[in-house]
């Protein structure tokens, strides 16, 4: 669930295609699948990140009816914020 929203929503993880079979169809087979589960277990789409030089895989999204979104992500770690002044 997204607290933007407040809709239920599907997150594809990791999608991964080995290097020897990209180019075949196989990244778009495995999204499509992925959404086509989706939508039957009542999500309203599928939503997945990519870094932003990660061209290769921005062609693929970009072939599909998809829409980009600037997010920023932000990672803290190690850090204890308690001792923050």
């Amino acid at each position: 669930m997204s607290s933007v929203s407040a809709a239920k929503r599907c997150l594809l993880n990791d999608l991964y295609v080995a290097p020897d079979q990209r180019g075949a169809g196989v990244g778009r087979q495995l999204i499509l699948h992925c959404t086509n589960w989706a939508l039957s277990e009542g999500y309203p789409g599928v939503y997945w990140e990519t870094d932003h030089d990660n061209y290769t895989a921005q062609k693929l999204y970009d072939s599909l009816p998809t829409s980009r979104e600037a997010v920023y992500i932000y990672t803290l770690q190690g850090l204890d914020l308690t001792k923050q002044g």
